[in-house]
């Protein structure tokens, strides 16, 4: 294994101060450019628009869940992490990414016929690319993490924020709808996988394996199916409300979510990584996990309960001003969707997920 990966020697305070300080950093930054994109992207694109790109991406992301299958949550906690083992993730990754981009390839016209919507069908062509690249992402990704290597994991995701704003930008301007953001979201997983090849001089592509996947299969049997499940009911209003209602009122709807999905931005997707691989790696030295843990979710509930209040309360006067008055009839979502934040986890999320995320960048959709 190269220099990404971790050593296993538990994280000392000075290491993850710094972590948290590079991870702030970017999270911010980003969030800055994800601001200022969605304010724009709110002002060229219709509530329809986005509604459709909304549905397709819900259809990917929860399918992302089943396609990681925990291997990357797996490389980060693995005691022993040989190259037999990093081989079968690969090959695991690898092979569950060609599944499923076949398997959407061929199902996005059925799925735009069902929605009775034929453009549909082109936008989850497009977002199916990100399993074949994620799967090799996820990877680099998991090995960065895991060696709490958070300069180079931030400086990777600011870069693919810019692009993903940027290119979204660029060809909603240039009249392409919710092609904009999928097209930005592939573009920016490359973005991702590039800068990977670079921090890891070029070994990002492991050579895959078809064999040794027993452990993975188990481990990933109960994180695939949590995290399948999570997701699950998070975007299961964007296909309801797509289908009963229409597109325009899934955008609504994914607007109004999106204003609290902010949070994340500001704070939670800031610690959670950092928090959830220093637990990891103290998991593997055998250390007391509950203490730590309880600790974080004290510290993060703290903060996150007052942020979220104001947030549902002021919703008006900020989607007034954050997205014009196209958006108002967002504001009950973005009133309701404040309680279901209100309880931070710290899941890892090593890779960034076409919001994929899935796509892997800020995404100022929600998708």
């Amino acid at each position: 294994m190269s220099g990404g990966d971790a050593p296993n020697s538990p994280p000392n305070g000075d290491a993850m101060r710094r972590s948290l300080l590079y991870s702030f950093a970017e999270k911010n930054a980003s969030l800055l450019v994800t601001i200022a994109s969605t304010m724009i992207l709110a002002r060229l694109l219709t509530p329809t628009e986005t509604g459709l790109f909304s549905v397709a991406a819900a259809f990917i992301n929860v399918s992302q869940c089943l396609r990681d299958f925990g291997v990357a949550s797996y490389i980060v906690q693995e005691r022993d992490l040989t190259a037999r083992r990093l081989g079968a993730a690969m090959g695991l990754s690898l092979s569950m990414g060609v599944v499923f981009f076949a398997l959407f390839f061929f199902l996005s016209g059925p799925i735009a016929a069902f929605f009775n919507e034929p453009s549909l069908e082109t936008v989850i062509t497009v977002l199916s690319l990100n399993f074949l690249v994620v799967a090799v992402a996820s990877i680099g990704a998991a090995r960065l993490s895991r060696a709490m290597n958070y300069r180079t994991v931030s400086l990777i995701n600011f870069a693919s924020t810019l692009v993903f704003s940027v290119v979204s930008i660029t060809l909603a301007t240039g009249g392409f709808g919710a092609l904009s953001i999928a097209w930005a979201s592939v573009l920016g997983v490359v973005t991702i996988l590039l800068g990977q090849i670079v921090a890891l001089r070029g070994d990002v592509f492991i050579r895959p394996s078809l064999t040794g996947w027993g452990p993975l299969i188990h481990f990933g049997s109960f994180a695939s199916g949590n995290g399948m499940l999570t997701t699950l009911t998070q975007r299961c209003p964007d296909l309801l409300i797509g289908r009963l209602m229409g597109f325009a009122d899934a955008g609504l709807f994914s607007r109004g979510n999106s204003l609290i999905t902010l949070f994340e931005s500001a704070l939670l997707a800031s610690v959670r990584p950092v928090v959830a691989n220093g637990l990891a790696a103290l998991r593997r030295q055998g250390g007391d996990l509950g203490a730590s843990l309880l600790l974080c979710y004290g510290n993060l509930t703290v903060v996150a309960w007052p942020f979220l209040s104001v947030l549902g309360l002021l919703a008006h006067p900020i989607i007034l001003i954050m997205f014009g008055d196209q958006w108002l009839m967002s504001v009950p979502p973005a009133g309701c969707a404040w309680r279901r934040c209100s309880e931070p986890s710290v899941r890892s999320e090593p890779w960034p997920s076409p919001r994929l995320g899935p796509c892997g960048s800020c995404s100022p959709f929600n998708a």
